[in-house]
């Protein structure tokens, strides 16, 4: 039998607060996109074998998913794991603002949970996008977040895979009382004609590991000012925006949202982003009347909300008319869950 999954991409609109201790620490906003996709198989093992378990296909994510699988070890054993291999399938870019490194560890999180529904899977093929079966086997984005190894900070990236759809993240609980008071994360219907044109240029690659774990460690002495206003943003203009459809008034919030969290790194990175490329694709666009242009993480993704994908088509001809650099332009709607797939005959 073979699982897949496929998964979608996270753009982060920014961090509202990374000071540790602080009222909604890690919170944020950001929302899953539906393209560029990333897909995994596994080959479920048809004995109790307990042989290594190979992954075939692009270097750098099979090394990735055996991350994945040692934290599962380490987290059951003396279970094995139950599959012989998996395939990358379809791997997605690295580093370039759009968490792919977490929705490819909850990818194989997600098929190591689905190996033990075997029963309710193989009575047929059988393929879904729907959040049930995530929220079902992940009763939290935490608990996803620890079967995966990832989402120590955020978890827009880990409730993006469960869920889909915008999600603001309301940070940490500095009294540790977060699930009796409230709910972490609010997932927001966003409108489904709206658009999100994506530019990356790939000269750059967004931080990670040790770089990215320094620039919070200096970036984190003192509490962000702008937090209560990014919080009155989010709660009085981005999601009443949003759920109204309000394409003018949610752009706007986004837009101020997303400068306000980049002057979080400001005294490390040097501007609100961090880079001059990224700066100049933002306000190029700010220029020509799209308000909701931001960066993504730590880029190099830059996104905008376009109100149609008429809008949408209109933006990337202007960019890719103005700019002289080799970008990649994509147009992307709101993506749900991610999606499994069962097949038996194999």
């Amino acid at each position: 039998m073979i699982l897949q999954v496929r998964a979608f991409a996270r753009l982060h609109f920014g961090l509202m607060e990374i000071s540790p201790g602080e009222p909604h620490c890690y919170g944020g906003v950001g929302m899953m996109i539906d393209t560029p996709t990333m897909t995994v198989q596994g080959t479920v093992r048809n004995s109790l074998d307990t042989h290594a378990v190979s992954c075939e296909g692009d270097p750098y994510w099979s090394e990735r998913t055996q991350r994945v699988l040692e934290i599962w070890q380490q987290r059951y054993a003396p279970d094995p794991i139950p599959f012989e291999s998996f395939r990358v399938v379809e791997p997605p870019l690295a580093h370039i603002g759009l968490g792919s490194g977490t929705q490819w560890a909850c990818s194989i999180a997600g098929l190591l949970r689905l190996a033990g529904r075997l029963g309710d899977l193989s009575s047929t093929n059988h393929s879904s996008n729907t959040a049930s079966i995530w929220e079902e086997l992940f009763e939290s984005a935490e608990r996803l977040a620890i079967d995966a190894g990832r989402g120590l900070r955020s978890h827009i990236g880990c409730e993006g895979f469960r869920r889909g759809g915008l999600i603001v993240d309301w940070g940490q609980d500095p009294t540790g009382n977060s699930g009796a008071m409230r709910e972490r994360t609010q997932v927001v219907t966003f409108p489904e004609h709206w658009r999100v044109v994506t530019f990356c240029d790939r000269s750059y690659e967004g931080e990670s590991g040790g770089l990215e774990a320094s620039m919070f460690e200096r970036c984190s002495a003192q509490a962000n000012p702008f937090r209560n206003e990014m919080i009155q943003t989010i709660r009085e203009q981005m999601v009443p925006a949003i759920a109204a459809s309000d394409w003018v008034a949610a752009s706007d919030a986004i837009g101020r949202y997303g400068e306000r969290a980049g002057r979080i790194f400001e005294p490390m990175q040097g501007g609100v982003y961090r880079s001059s490329a990224i700066a100049e694709c933002i306000h190029y666009l700010r220029g020509q009347g799209i308000c909701g242009a931001g960066q993504s993480s730590w880029g190099p993704t830059v996104f905008a909300i376009a109100r149609d994908c008429e809008q949408a088509e209109w933006i990337a001809r202007q960019w890719k008319n103005h700019s002289p650099r080799e970008t990649l332009v994509g147009i992307a709607g709101i993506a749900p869950s991610a999606a499994y797939e069962c097949d038996s005959s194999s």
